[in-house]
């Protein structure tokens, strides 16, 4: 009788400790996933924050210098280290001209395709000053399928120093 005493101390001792473990076990579990949902939240504000900055301007008409504005945020932001590159573009259907010169040929500018051009362009403050007078409207944001973030925006031009 004393061994079969000293078997159910030993038993339930053993099962006492597999339920401290299980419960510790489930605790840190229900923790774990507490913080996973913290930072999935976090990253969804992140996320939903720098989109929004590009998202305001979908279907707004803009004038030429908020183009060379949403140029140099997306420049500053692509020469930071994150994950979220946004590539800008703005379609010209008629050509800037002054003095009847043209300043900036129609076309389609980004950081890839007639960029010279628009570089040239902004610095001579004249010829700035040419852009800043045309009317653009947002016509399209896509978004990267892997991380949520916006990683593009278009703008077509609209009118020359007059919306149309």
């Amino acid at each position: 009788m004393e061994n079969a005493s000293k078997a159910l101390i030993m038993a339930a001792g053993v099962f006492l400790a597999m339920l401290v473990l299980g419960s510790l076990i489930f605790m840190w579990r229900t923790v774990g996933g507490y913080t996973s949902e913290i930072e999935g939240k976090k990253k969804t504000e992140q996320i939903t924050s720098f989109n929004k900055q590009y998202e305001s301007y979908l279907g707004r008409i803009l004038r030429g210098n908020d183009i060379s504005s949403i140029i140099n945020r997306t420049r500053n932001n692509n020469t930071k280290d994150t994950p979220n590159k946004v590539v800008w573009e703005f379609i010209l259907s008629d050509s800037v001209e002054l003095d009847s010169t043209i300043i900036l040929p129609a076309g389609v500018y980004s950081e890839t395709q007639n960029i010279n051009h628009y570089n040239n362009m902004i610095k001579d403050p004249v010829k700035a000053d040419e852009f800043t007078q045309l009317y653009f409207v947002c016509t399209k944001i896509e978004y990267n399928s892997e991380t949520g973030y916006v990683n593009k925006i278009t703008f077509l031009q609209k009118g020359i120093k007059q919306i149309s």
